[in-house]
């Protein structure tokens, strides 16, 4: 939940760069995926709509997701892309999924570029 959470805080408090590790479209979307057959758009109180969050974020966006991830799927994560301003980036983790993104050099070298 901390890639929402950290987008919605971007939307309202001024910040220099904002990186989101494997984040998802809203927090229905995804339970969505795991459970298809229930209503979970009405079940769930907190939505967290990084999505909207987005939209309010002056500050440049890095968004890294693994091609792999089988706990927020690429295609979720994917539909944050229309939300995202000419200069932000969304980077494709080739063969990376949710917990092991820091050991690929692409990740360490984005990583490193920005934090620097």
């Amino acid at each position: 939940m901390g890639t929402g959470i950290a987008a919605q805080l971007a939307s309202i408090r001024d910040c220099k760069e904002v990186i989101l590790e494997t984040p998802y479209y809203n927090l229905p979307s995804v339970m969505g995926t795991y459970f298809p057959i229930y209503p979970v758009e009405s079940m769930i109180h907190y939505k967290i709509p990084t999505w909207k969050y987005l939209q309010n974020v002056t500050a440049p966006v890095t968004i890294l997701h693994g091609s792999d991830d089988w706990i927020i799927p690429h295609r979720n994560a994917n539909r944050l892309r229309p939300f995202l301003k000419a200069n932000d980036e969304f980077i494709t983790i080739d063969g990376g999924s949710h917990n092991d993104l820091a050991t690929f050099p692409l990740f360490q070298q984005k990583l490193d570029s920005l934090l620097r």
